[in-house]
């Protein structure tokens, strides 16, 4: 296996909106074969990451992604890390409280598979009403993230299921980015 540190600023900008944090051939078709490829923002967790990321693909072949990544969580939520992750209050869009927090907290303590954000719909983790950006990214993509977010709770408030809401909300999140003039996709 050979790591590679990626942009991947420049990945969800021009290939693929949803390249995460750490990804491999069996994830990311474009990657080459014995390449796992690492967010560069995420470099100072490289070794939390790497060994979270080898116990999600064999949990994965034993249970299923979905069960993979609900066995890697911890049991019982630690509340007092729900607490102290916050780092600054954002603002409010609608009903949602957005919140900058500590993303390596976060993965340390309550959910090793968190990035770049979420909300209280998806991770029961994060209390009613607020949206959480992750610190580890760049300032500029957060922006992209809280809409992403923002309008992925919308759409599930209003009814639609997580993969409708998130296949939505990639789109919305598009659509942002190449209104900046930084995004061009492959078919576009």
């Amino acid at each position: 296996m050979k790591l590679k540190i990626v942009d991947g600023f420049k990945i969800r900008n021009s290939l693929d909106i949803e390249f995460g944090v750490i990804g491999d051939r069996s994830l990311c078709p474009y990657i080459k074969p014995g390449q796992v490829w690492l967010e560069r923002y995420f470099l100072p967790e490289k070794g939390l990451i790497l060994a979270n990321f080898r116990r999600k693909k064999a949990l994965t072949k034993k249970y299923g992604y979905e069960q993979a990544k609900s066995r890697l969580r911890p049991k019982k939520i630690d509340r007092q890390a729900m607490k102290s992750c916050h780092l600054l209050k954002v603002g409010h869009f609608g009903q949602a409280r957005v919140y900058l927090v500590d993303g390596r907290l976060v993965r340390e303590r309550l959910d090793p598979n968190f990035c770049f954000g979420g909300h209280h719909l998806v991770y029961k983790y994060i209390p009613r009403g607020e949206v959480w950006l992750d610190d580890a990214v760049d300032a500029a993509e957060l922006r992209f993230i809280a809409v992403h977010e923002l309008f992925e709770l919308e759409l599930m408030r209003a009814g639609k299921d997580y993969t409708d809401s998130h296949d939505f909300a990639n789109a919305a999140e598009k659509e942002a980015r190449r209104a900046e003039g930084g995004a061009v996709y492959p078919k576009d």
